[in-house]
């Protein structure tokens, strides 16, 4: 078993041992070899694909050694270990209980925090700032393992991660990444059947995180991609010509249009991306 591929990758004479020795054991009879990582084998190879900008961790550098690195890569199976419901746990009628189970049941380290939340909060009484007060809480002590998490994503799955925290809405055209984000347990079903992020502790790191990687909020890739981008400038002309029709025809009547254009061209964003929101049902997994 080869543990932590995904260390040194900012090494070419790491990643060339690596390379030998993966190479020479795959030629070896009866040996059957098992790699961990936290990074995907596409997103490992990707990153080496300068034409490919939305998926970057742009450290990562095997020189000229990509098609070389895919083909090894090739003779391995792809298995996801995901950070899914790990105590089972549920108390819908002590929202205090609930709250924690539901902060705590994404991962071996989350449910280490379990007994230590319980004792601090499980006798108080419920309320929304309790409630944040607990978010708040896993969120500091979480702090750098969310760090480990995020680190390990690409660029695209910061994006949907973003754009699901900010508003609840994603992205429906970028399956890959979301399928990736699916199979990883960080992107999970509502009791609606929609894509929610894990749970609101890291939600909240998230939009927190992405703000200070200015990379991620405001990158001209995640821009063009969305719908909104598409409708914005026939949707202003729209509204443009009629408000001078008004204007030129009826003066009050433009007043009042004014008014409850402002409002409305705020909405529009929303409006829009509602209409490309993620399906209910789950992307095909993956193996």
């Amino acid at each position: 078993m080869l543990r932590h591929f995904d260390d040194g990758l900012s090494s070419g004479p790491v990643n060339a041992k690596k390379f030998d020795l993966i190479n020479e054991l795959i030629w070896k009879d009866s040996k059957n070899i098992v790699i961990t990582s936290v990074l995907h084998p596409l997103t490992f190879l990707f990153k080496n694909d300068k034409n490919r900008s939305n998926d970057d961790i742009t450290f990562i550098n095997i020189d000229d050694n990509f098609y070389n690195w895919n083909t090894l890569l090739g003779h391995f199976k792809t298995f996801y270990y995901p950070l899914k419901n790990q105590t089972g746990k549920s108390d819908p009628d002590n929202k205090v209980l609930q709250t924690i189970y539901n902060e705590c049941s994404h991962g071996y380290f989350l449910a280490g925090l379990e007994n230590k939340l319980l004792a601090d909060f499980a006798s108080k009484e419920y309320s929304n700032r309790l409630r944040d007060e607990i978010i708040s809480r896993v969120h500091f002590l979480a702090s750098s393992y969310y760090h480990s998490i995020w680190n390990s994503l690409s660029l695209s799955e910061k994006y949907v991660l973003y754009d699901l925290s900010e508003d609840g809405l994603a992205n429906g055209k970028n399956r890959s990444a979301l399928n990736m984000l699916y199979n990883k347990g960080i992107i999970v079903q509502d009791s609606g059947g929609l894509a929610q992020v894990m749970n609101y502790s890291f939600r909240s790191f998230i939009i927190e995180e992405a703000k200070r990687d200015s990379t991620v909020v405001n990158d001209t890739a995640r821009a063009k991609d969305s719908a909104w981008s598409k409708f914005r400038v026939p949707v202003y002309l729209v509204i443009m010509a009629t408000l001078f029709f008004v204007f030129y025809t009826q003066q009050e009547v433009f007043n009042k249009i004014t008014t409850i254009l402002a409002s409305f061209t705020v909405a529009i964003p929303i409006i829009v991306r509602i209409l490309s929101v993620v399906p209910g049902s789950k992307p095909g997994s993956q193996s």
